[in-house]
């Protein structure tokens, strides 16, 4: 019967007052549950002692041998029948992909049972455990991407397949890189196209005019400005024209740094507790600011946000020395990416895809030269791009909008300026002249902000950090 039914009588023996006795016990069913075997014990009524077998509803009573009463049991060879062995998965994928950036849809199945994990390797020393993740390549290529499927027994199978990555064609005139200049005798902001042409420089004041960072739509640029005699954000359109003041700080670091994410701009300011600044937000009209670090007693610098604009990388320097953070975009939940001990890592530029973030760091020569690194965007595989024995200062990565590049400014070399390398550290060349106070952004998102070097000072304002 099913649990609180009504049960079904099977064996039928005399019943009546005076009839023989009878016992019959014990059953046990067989393993396709057709058949119950049971004991009897009985003084005639038909049957003798010993060990029956029946059809499940009760017909077919057969006697299969002797035996003592109340001393056997029937059992059937196991419980139930026997379940059939396991079969692995079939791992299965497709791909996709776009210039340097894969995604990979999982096809797996399992014919009895169901598939619990996902292993994958892409080839290039990046792993994943997701059903269907995605990848970006650093350098162009052929990757061999394997899959591992593993069911709910334990059991596995894999499945490779190549994919062939390539740096993305960018035409140089929709592509643009702004940069600060003191070319012709103050810092201003300059434009040209990727390929270093078309250089046209954007203002034209007395003032110094630097850290700029394009809107995600490329018509216009957020920058710093000492042009109301403190450093102030200000925006333009992308020709130069239509310039507005957005905040009015007048403290002595002032507002700087702006980073824009949809309507919203990321900067750093000293407001609430001067000198030290902390990362805050406003709306691109310079409305409804927002502080969001509140550590008073560290200097919290150089956002730069999520392509989906829902975390913010920044700089910070617990014991005094500048580490990579991450939060989310209401300022909750900062965690650390970079653990650099004694070296500094900083200027943090968020790739394209999301998948990594660029940054400059000394470990490599810890208070000396400073190189361009890329890590994951939860801080595993820190990966270094740029090598020179001399010393020098590689600093500010700014990513292309694909992803395949990364623009750089570079000090203390023979040649400073803007630099620009393919996304693997390869194919360095240099774009525009330029020294210490430059700070590139590439058209859309990606753009990084960089604190100024040491050997620059700009009289009208305070440095970030001695």
């Amino acid at each position: 019967m099913a649990f609180g039914g009504q049960p079904t009588r099977l064996t039928v023996g005399s019943d009546t007052v005076g009839s023989p006795y009878h016992d019959y016990f014990a059953p046990a069913w067989s393993p396709d549950g057709a058949q119950i075997a049971f004991q009897a014990h009985t003084q005639s009524d038909g049957l003798s002692d010993g060990m029956y077998v029946m059809n499940a509803d009760g017909s077919g009573v057969t006697l299969l041998a002797d035996s003592t009463p109340f001393a056997n049991r029937p059992a059937w060879t196991g419980a139930s029948a026997p379940p059939p062995p396991n079969q692995p998965p079939t791992a299965a994928f497709t791909s996709s992909c776009s210039a340097l950036a894969c995604t990979f849809t999982d096809g797996s199945s399992d014919p009895d049972g169901s598939v619990t994990a996902y292993s994958w390797s892409f080839g290039d020393g990046g792993t994943s455990s997701a059903q269907s993740p995605s990848n970006t390549y650093a350098a162009a290529g052929t990757y061999t991407v394997t899959l591992t499927a593993t069911d709910n027994q334990g059991a596995a199978n894999s499945v490779s397949q190549s994919v062939t990555v390539s740096a993305a064609t960018t035409d140089p005139g929709s592509s643009r890189i702004a940069f600060v200049s003191a070319r012709d005798g103050n810092n201003e902001i300059y434009v040209m196209n990727a390929d270093g042409s078309g250089l046209t420089r954007l203002t034209n004041d007395a003032a110094s005019d630097f850290y700029p960072a394009w809107s995600p739509d490329g018509s216009r640029i957020a920058f710093t400005s000492t042009r109301d005699g403190h450093n102030n954000i200000y925006v333009m359109n992308a020709d130069g024209s239509g310039v507005i003041q957005l905040t009015t700080s007048t403290t002595s670091f002032g507002s700087q740094a702006p980073a824009w994410c949809g309507t919203r701009i990321a900067y750093m300011t000293d407001e609430d507790y001067s000198p030290y600044p902390d990362v805050y937000v406003m709306n691109d009209d310079g409305s409804g600011e927002t502080r969001l670090t509140l550590d008073n007693a560290s200097f919290d610098e150089f956002p730069s946000w999520s392509p989906d604009c829902g975390k913010i990388a920044f700089t910070k320097d617990p014991s005094g020395k500048d580490q990579v953070y991450v939060m989310n975009a209401d300022g909750s939940g900062a965690m650390q990416l970079t653990n650099g001990g004694i070296s500094k890592n900083s200027h943090p530029a968020w790739s394209p895809d999301g998948s990594r973030v660029a940054f400059s760091t000394d470990r490599d020569d810890v208070g000396n030269s400073t190189e361009i690194y890329v890590m994951n965007a939860d801080g595993t595989q820190p990966t270094r791009l740029t090598v020179n024995t001399a010393f020098h200062s590689y600093d500010s990565p700014a990513w292309s909008p694909d992803g395949a590049q990364i623009a750089f400014q570079a000090n203390s070399v023979p040649n400073p300026g803007t630099y620009v390398m393919n996304a693997d550290g390869t194919g360095i060349t240099q774009l525009a002249d330029g020294f210490y106070y430059n700070r590139p952004a590439w058209v859309g998102q990606g753009a990084s902000p960089l604190r100024p070097s040491a050997p620059m000072r700009i009289k009208t304002r305070t440095a970030a950090k001695p």
